[in-house]
């Protein structure tokens, strides 16, 4: 009796859940909830009622039709909108939409259409983290990579963070066979904080799901090599340049250190000496940005990604170390 109680609980929480998602839809989606729920449960009442029945059995009569009631209507919802009659894009990206920001909905009515093309540079979002130490609000870049009916598929055109793919790496395939969708610090932090804290509610309201469920991610190789035709293209230039720069004067400065006179000048050659060279690995080890590891990875720990120069690294760095971040994100461009 108890357990089918808490049972009960339970799936009276998920679908009354389920349907306030439902609800911040619009004037439609009410109409149409509260149509289908009330007609279900009414039939349902009037077929299993009683007149005998007490004032408890009617109560609990009345909950538990409304419940089968609401539980029809979700359900016409999802196969309603996965054939296109209702929603935009099928009940799983309306579901999602609507526990993440429920205003973003009524926001999307509001903006305009964009014409873009492949190769445009776009503004979109700030910089309001603080992966570098500081909350300046630059804009972020963006290179549309592609445009599909109406959305287009962009690019940051600069590093919006640097971390670790998975901080704990003895997790990495073990929880999914796709390592991306499994557990994934980098994922989580693109989608929640950078999701929250890059954009606003009207940029928000235009970001479209990818095929991972996600609003932000990260290219897949195959979208590496895809979208780019050379390594010059894909590498950052500015940032490439200035990594360029460094590794020079490091190694310019490693070269001058000579034999010194005296042991005190040769122990501050030899420790300057000993930076220096970590200071190079670490520059050719942590220059590149990550890439989203795909296929079926069961415990593998080394995450793709693209070096500085812009070639792909296949093998991978371990999951637990950091590299830059360079996001994607698909885009609605045109309302219906």
């Amino acid at each position: 009796m108890i357990v089918g109680a808490i049972i009960g609980i339970i799936y009276l929480v998920a679908i009354t859940a389920a349907g306030i998602g439902i609800w911040e839809r619009g004037v439609g989606a009410k109409v149409y909830l509260t149509t289908v729920t009330i007609a279900v449960a009414i039939a349902l009442f009037v077929a299993w009622h009683r007149p005998e029945d007490d004032v408890l059995s009617i109560a609990l009569g009345i909950v538990f039709t409304l419940a089968l009631g609401l539980t029809a209507a979700l359900l016409g919802w999802a196969a309603f909108s996965s054939l296109g009659i209702i929603g935009d894009g099928g009940f799983a990206s309306e579901f999602a939409r609507s526990i993440r920001d429920d205003s973003d909905y009524q926001v999307r009515k509001k903006l305009h259409d964009m014409e873009v093309e492949v190769g445009d540079i776009l503004k979109f979002g700030k910089l309001n983290g603080k992966e570098f130490g500081k909350a300046d609000g630059s804009p972020i870049y963006w290179r549309v990579l592609d445009v599909q009916d109406n959305r287009a598929f962009l690019l940051a055109e600069q590093y919006v963070g640097r971390m670790a793919y998975q901080h704990d790496a003895g997790n990495i395939g073990v929880t999914s066979a796709h390592p991306w969708v499994g557990a994934n610090d980098l994922r989580a932090w693109l989608n929640d904080d950078f999701l929250k804290s890059a954009f606003d509610d009207d940029e928000r309201a235009r970001l479209s799901l990818s095929d991972e469920n996600d609003y932000v991610s990260c290219l897949s190789t195959e979208e590496a090599e895809r979208f780019f035709k050379s390594a010059e293209e894909r590498r950052i230039g500015y940032i490439y340049e200035q990594r360029q720069n460094r590794l020079a004067g490091m190694k310019s400065e490693l070269e001058s250190l000579g034999d010194e006179g005296n042991l005190l000048g040769k122990a501050k050659a030899a420790k300057r000496k000993k930076e220096l060279q970590q200071a190079i690995k670490h520059e050719n080890e942590s220059g590149g940005w990550w890439l989203r590891p795909t296929g079926s990875m069961i415990l593998q720990k080394r995450i793709p990604y693209v070096s500085s120069d812009g070639s792909i690294n296949y093998e991978g760095k371990h999951a637990a170390g950091t590299m830059y971040v360079r996001p994607s994100i698909w885009i609605i461009t045109k309302f219906e």
